[in-house]
């Protein structure tokens, strides 16, 4: 069956959802669409920090501040959007 390709489309969705919620902080210098299920913002390490407090992601390229955002085959838009509200304090903060 193709549930493979299902729960992959839906990590892909996701990942777009939580570019279009997010690219509008010019600080983050989130240019271009995903492609996959992976963003990579770039957030300074004391919102990073801030961020780290609650959720978990990877660092990706820590001399540039640049971190990977990923989402998964079980991630719903409920999950996006509270990302998106922990980005906004931390950004804030």
């Amino acid at each position: 069956n193709d549930l493979l390709f299902k729960l992959a489309s839906n990590a892909n969705s996701m990942a777009l959802a939580l570019y279009d919620q997010t690219r509008h902080h010019e600080s983050l210098k989130l240019t271009t669409p995903p492609a996959v299920n992976s963003i990579f913002p770039i957030i300074n390490r004391r919102c990073a920090d801030a961020l780290r407090d609650w959720t978990f992601f990877w660092d990706w390229d820590l001399p540039r501040d640049q971190y990977r955002w990923m989402t998964a085959w079980d991630v719903s838009s409920d999950d996006v959007a509270q990302f998106v509200a922990g980005v906004e304090v931390a950004l804030r903060g």
